[in-house]
């Protein structure tokens, strides 16, 4: 994960708080399953907007395994927000 380059956000018309983006994903891993992939830009986690990658990590650290987390993401800069469902492992 990392923080978003400020060109990066305008492109895809978000805010400068608004979401990381994946550099990226374990195959078989939870995210992977999600179809989450890199360059993917997630959004929110459970409902709460993610702001940071230290943020995230802590959201996901506090969840427990085996919960569904729905987690908003975005592929492209003209997409909507879509939901997926991870499994935490």
């Amino acid at each position: 994960m990392a923080q978003v380059r400020p060109d990066v956000l305008n492109e895809f018309g978000l805010k400068d708080s608004d979401g990381v983006l994946v550099v990226s994903v374990i195959p078989r891993s939870a995210a992977a399953r999600a179809y989450i992939e890199a360059d993917d830009f997630i959004i929110t986690y459970g409902g709460k907007p993610v702001r940071s990658p230290t943020e995230l990590i802590e959201m996901v650290t506090a969840t427990a395994p085996g919960t569904r987390v729905p987690i908003g993401v975005r592929r492209y800069a003209d997409d909507p927000i879509a939901i997926v469902e991870v499994t935490i492992e």
